[in-house]
């Protein structure tokens, strides 16, 4: 089950991307908002892919809302490797899961409810900075971002999207594909960041 391997994930993700060089030599100096920003625009993906009702462009075999959710869960979980925030279950935590992405919702309601789950996670991200030395400002941001992770997890689930499988698929995918490697990125018109 993924949920116990989140943790796993998130410092395999975040390894591996530092080694592709998308996080700068000293990775305080990426900003996070844009990598929040970044894990909308997924979302946004999502909607499109339902909106169409299209298949992936780079994962034929699954839905291209399927794949867009599990790369915003990818780059959630890159951000918690980088924050060392550790996945807590919303059984075990005394916060009650998000209703906005309950299975009778619709999808739009659903994605929505990830965006605010986003803007939320970037409020508390925010409050970080501002305080870097009060333990509960960290602690309220990794309820956070349990909170975000729950909230994909909860949506594709409602669709019963394999979510570990896309996400292994995905990962083997970005770790061979030129548009990701360094020497590319560095050319006009590609991804900075």
């Amino acid at each position: 089950m993924i949920k116990n391997k989140i943790d796993q994930y998130a410092e395999e993700i975040y390894i591996q991307n530092r080694a592709a060089g998308w996080w700068p030599e000293n990775p305080d100096e990426r900003d996070l908002f844009t990598c929040l920003q970044l894990v909308s625009t997924e979302v946004a993906e999502a909607t499109e892919g339902l909106r169409k009702d299209l298949m992936d462009d780079h994962l034929p075999q699954y839905k291209m809302e399927a794949v867009e959710l599990v790369d915003a869960l990818i780059r959630v979980l890159d951000l918690g490797g980088y924050w060392m925030s550790k996945f807590k279950d919303f059984r075990f935590v005394d916060m009650p899961h998000h209703p906005w992405c309950d299975i009778n919702e619709s999808a739009g309601k659903q994605h929505l409810g990830l965006n605010k789950e986003i803007i939320t996670l970037a409020d508390q991200w925010n409050w970080v900075l501002l305080y870097p030395t009060k333990q509960h400002t960290k602690s309220s941001l990794s309820l956070d971002y349990s909170a975000l992770i729950a909230s994909i997890l909860q949506v594709t689930s409602n669709k019963r999207y394999p979510v570990e499988e896309i996400l292994l698929a995905k990962r083997e995918y970005n770790a061979r594909r030129a548009d990701h490697k360094l020497e590319n990125r560095a050319k006009d018109g590609e991804k900075k960041f």
